[in-house]
């Protein structure tokens, strides 16, 4: 986990989770989770939190960091887009276990 913090306060985190997958090449990663506090907003911590997310990947030689974005959330998508992120047309299921 990737922790923002300012005087103190938290103020964003990433949540990094690795994996391997023979699609990818490899060892990958994925982004579970990225917040920034509402306040704290485009002020560079997103980017400064994917980067270092990207240098984490690099350090364990990750082939491929992968995310998830609501098709609603159009800062997002802009952020991730200009840090070099492309879509992919792949629908994410998901089943809820007991």
């Amino acid at each position: 986990m990737l922790v923002a913090a300012e005087h103190e306060a938290v103020v964003g985190y990433l949540v990094l989770v690795w994996g391997f997958s023979p699609e990818s090449g490899g060892r990958d990663a994925f982004v579970d989770e990225l917040y920034v506090a509402p306040e704290q907003r485009s002020r560079g911590l997103g980017t400064a939190m994917i980067e270092a997310a990207e240098a984490a990947c690099a350090t364990r030689r990750a082939r491929a960091l992968h995310l998830v974005v609501e098709g609603a959330n159009a800062g997002a998508q802009r952020l991730y887009r200009r840090l070099g992120f492309t879509g992919r047309e792949v629908f994410l299921l998901t089943k809820q276990l007991p």
